[in-house]
């Protein structure tokens, strides 16, 4: 009978595998909806997304850091500019900033979503955006 234990072994892995699957944590994530239009220096703006608890990401209830950036042409070559939030709720959907009045005229801004404890991967960045604010 040696010879039916080799065969009895899928069987045995697969029911461990349903077993375990309820406790493999689920992923979240954020899609940016803002900007929509640009924003203007000494101005409150509202930054919006949507949010995915059962996306590939994070883990559900992390947070995460919510920071300006300019692309400068090249994604590869991004300036952080400022933390606009720290410990931000994603499933919030929106966090209202008031931008810093000595903020330049650039169309390269773009927002950064950058979860607490997760990699770089699921990091989330806007489209990028014009900013009206004073000339450089």
């Amino acid at each position: 009978m040696r010879a039916g234990v080799p065969s009895v072994l899928p069987l045995l892995l697969g029911a461990l595998i349903v077993a375990l699957a309820p406790h493999v944590a689920h992923a979240a994530q954020i899609t940016f909806i803002t900007p929509t239009s640009p924003f203007i220096a000494g101005q409150s703006g509202t930054i919006t997304w949507s949010y995915d608890p059962a996306a590939t990401g994070a883990a559900p209830g992390a947070l995460g850091t919510l920071s300006l950036t300019r692309i400068n042409g090249n994604p590869n070559n991004m300036t952080p500019i400022t933390t606009i939030a720290r410990e931000v709720d994603p499933s919030a959907g929106s966090f209202t900033w008031t931008v810093p009045a000595d903020l330049p005229n650039a169309s390269d801004y773009a927002f950064q979503f950058q979860w607490a404890g997760a990699a770089d991967a699921a990091t989330r960045f806007s489209g990028t955006f014009f900013s009206h604010g004073w000339a450089e």
